[in-house]
């Protein structure tokens, strides 16, 4: 609702656990999304996929394992995406101790099956993203687009960095929900109706619904987070084609 605080929550991303531990996060802020973090000690395995029409995206946040999914495999390291084909199975086994980002995500009828031929499992490493500019930051800001839009349904994802003295104005898109996780070194000010909310590391939260949101950054000050978009319709995600521009 307009005018709401962000609802957020903090992850200890160095606990040592002992076997596979799944921790669900913010549930139910976003219709159809549940985020969750999931510890998975070296040499352990976790399941990615599940029966039905569920998009699971998993990012790898610390550590190195290996993604399987029928003959497909591939070896993921740290800031590393990937998201399995929907209803087949796949396995992330730890090569290192490690730490993921899931986002299981509802989809409907004929979805998956409407997704370019070749798409499946999606992966995207980090530090070869196409980087973009939009109308709300600095040309100080460097973003970066993980999940281009029309790439996997209704979904899109990146990140922001940059340092203080730096600031991405306010602005509002009543197509989307959004989530913010924030990386280990983030420490800035997220703007939000007005309102100012301290906004630190290791932190999932969830922008409000048709909000203005933006952030502050005051010397010193790190900004270094990703952002996922969860569209109501698959053609509402012109919108990012229309505002993010390829550096």
């Amino acid at each position: 609702m307009h005018g709401t605080p962000p609802a957020q929550a903090s992850v200890d991303l160095r606990r040592h656990a002992s076997g596979v531990e799944t921790k669900a996060i913010l549930p139910g802020e976003i219709p159809g999304v549940e985020p969750s973090f999931t510890w998975v000690p070296a040499g352990e395995r976790v399941e990615l996929g599940s029966p039905g029409r569920r998009q699971h995206i998993a990012f790898v946040i610390e550590g190195t394992g290996r993604f399987s999914s029928g003959p497909l495999a591939r070896d993921l390291i740290a800031k590393d995406l990937i998201a399995p084909q929907p209803g087949v199975p796949a396995t992330f086994t730890a090569a290192t101790a490690a730490t993921l980002l899931v986002l299981a995500m509802e989809l409907r009828p004929g979805e998956s099956e409407a997704v370019k031929p070749g798409v499946y499992p999606f992966f995207s490493r980090y530090a070869d993203c196409e980087k973009y500019r939009d109308y709300f930051k600095t040309p100080k800001t460097v973003s970066r687009t993980l999940v281009p839009p029309f790439s996997l349904p209704r979904f899109a994802m990146g990140s922001v960095e940059t340092t203080g003295p730096d600031r991405i104005e306010p602005h509002a898109h009543a197509m989307l929900d959004q989530h913010f996780f924030s990386f280990a070194d983030n420490h800035c000010t997220l703007l939000v109706d007005g309102a100012r909310h301290a906004f630190g590391g290791n932190c999932l939260l969830h922008v409000p619904l048709g909000s203005e949101h933006g952030i502050e950054a005051a010397p010193g000050d790190v900004v270094n987070y990703l952002w996922m978009d969860f569209f109501g319709r698959s053609e509402d995600m012109e919108y990012l084609v229309e505002v993010h521009k390829p550096v």
